[in-house]
């Protein structure tokens, strides 16, 4: 039998299993845990511009989470149609240049710090690096969302040009990655 996705007022669907070449969810059942606009505010309003020393630390851990769980919840009004508070938040708290200031300092994390420590790290570490590279993907898709709508990308002021040009070094590097040799 098939684990079940619990969603909004206790419906549920099937997860994926394994077997039918789905995702790993098998028996177990995974719950999508929604966060409340206030859960959302409160979460916002503690994001700030971490430093890179204060990578892998529990404070950038707890931002990291944080993050997560806005990009899940922002996802999930989105595809529901629902209220899409998230984005609302982070225009009023004025949190959208933060949040772009962030997806940058990842960036150059993993460009300038990544490969210094990537022969020295051990499979704890491991962990930590890969949540550190994943914090790109987390962001960058939380602002996918986010600067859909007009004020949110007025929100974000001068740090714009900066996220322009964050765009611009991945499609360079899109277009310029060799292509890989079919097997």
């Amino acid at each position: 039998m098939a684990g079940k996705i619990e969603m909004i007022g206790g419906d549920t669907m099937p997860a994926s299993n394994p077997a039918d070449g789905g995702g790993p969810l098998g028996e177990e059942e995974q719950t999508f845990q929604q966060i409340t606009s206030t859960e959302a505010e409160m979460y916002i309003d503690a994001l700030e511009p971490l430093r890179l020393e204060q990578y892998s630390s529990p404070k950038w851990f707890r931002q990291h989470e944080y993050l997560e769980k806005l990009n899940l919840q922002s996802h999930f009004n989105i595809i529901h149609r629902g209220d899409e508070f998230v984005y609302e938040a982070l225009c009023d708290l004025d949190k959208i240049p933060i949040v772009i200031h962030e997806l940058l300092a990842a960036e150059l994390w993993k460009h300038k710090v990544f490969p210094l420590v990537r022969k020295d790290m051990t499979d704890h570490s491991s962990i930590r690096a890969y949540n550190a590279l994943y914090h790109e993907c987390t962001i960058a898709a939380l602002l996918e969302a986010v600067l859909f709508h007009k004020s949110a990308c007025e929100a974000g002021d001068d740090t714009l040009m900066e996220l322009v040009d964050y765009c611009a070094r991945k499609l360079t590097w899109l277009v310029q990655r060799p292509k890989r040799e079919d097997k």
